[in-house]
């Protein structure tokens, strides 16, 4: 879909190994799920269309911010596409002279999947360009996290492991009987600089993910409970048209 109005209309593309499933639509939302436990908040609605697993870009010299999908920054730059292939979803946007690919894929054999990101520079100059990620991790049944979401997130616990760069989320069982998938997000091609779990430290007290406060402080603590937000940031210098790869891993 290459579309000319500012915000695209959100059609969806599904991609499954038959276990592991994730929704994607062409604005840069959607819902990973496995054997119905929900990985992402993502509540459906096709006119606010403002949930999913996000990836900011901030240029350190100019402080100008935006994302790879239209969502959820809203903002629309030079050129923006999203593309189906053979199981795999692409997000193409060129903003601020970056040009900007997303590949969406989920691996064939394991409830794993991965968002490859490609950063070109268009300038012809040096930049430094600060990556993002974001997702509300949910790791319940829909139906749960809708009725009560604020219950939900009390259950939630993660940890940040600094020898692999990766943030664990778990849920506290509330009886012997429960057993809950675990959560683990990861980027790779530069080690992450930056970690935040507290949405009120990221987004800001009546913000939402489109107006963000500001990046990740590193503030993830052992074991800290109550709460579903999950961000990594990590730093890129790219110059003269030169490409640098980031990879995104996620499994439950």
């Amino acid at each position: 879909m290459n579309s000319k109005h500012p915000i695209a209309t959100p059609e969806g593309c599904l991609i499954s190994n038959g276990n592991y499933f994730v929704f994607v639509t062409a604005a840069g939302t959607g819902q990973s799920r496995r054997h119905g436990h929900v990985v992402n908040r993502w509540l459906g609605d096709s006119i606010e269309d403002a949930h999913g697993q996000f990836i900011y870009l901030r240029d350190l010299d100019s402080g100008t911010v935006w994302s790879i999908g239209l969502q959820p920054v809203g903002r629309r730059g030079e050129h923006y596409e999203g593309r189906r292939s053979p199981g795999q979803f692409h997000i193409e946007h060129e903003c601020e002279q970056v040009v900007a690919q997303l590949d969406i894929a989920v691996s064939p054999t394991d409830s794993l999947e991965v968002r490859q990101l490609r950063l070109k520079d268009s300038s012809g100059g040096k930049r430094r360009i600060e990556v993002t990620s974001y997702l509300e991790s949910v790791l319940t049944w829909q139906g749960a996290d809708i009725g009560h979401p604020a219950f939900s997130k009390l259950f939630l616990q993660t940890r940040f492991v600094p020898e692999s760069g990766m943030l664990l989320t778990e849920r506290r069982p509330r009886g012997n009987d429960e057993k809950w998938p675990c959560l683990f997000h990861s980027l790779s091609g530069a080690d992450p600089i930056e970690w935040e779990t507290d949405r009120l430290r990221f987004l800001g007290r009546g913000r939402t993910a489109a107006n963000m406060l500001r990046s990740p402080k590193s503030s993830a603590k052992p074991d800290t409970a109550g709460s579903s937000t999950r961000c990594e940031t990590l730093r890129c210098r790219t110059c003269n048209g030169s490409r640098r790869h980031v990879g995104m891993e996620g499994t439950r």
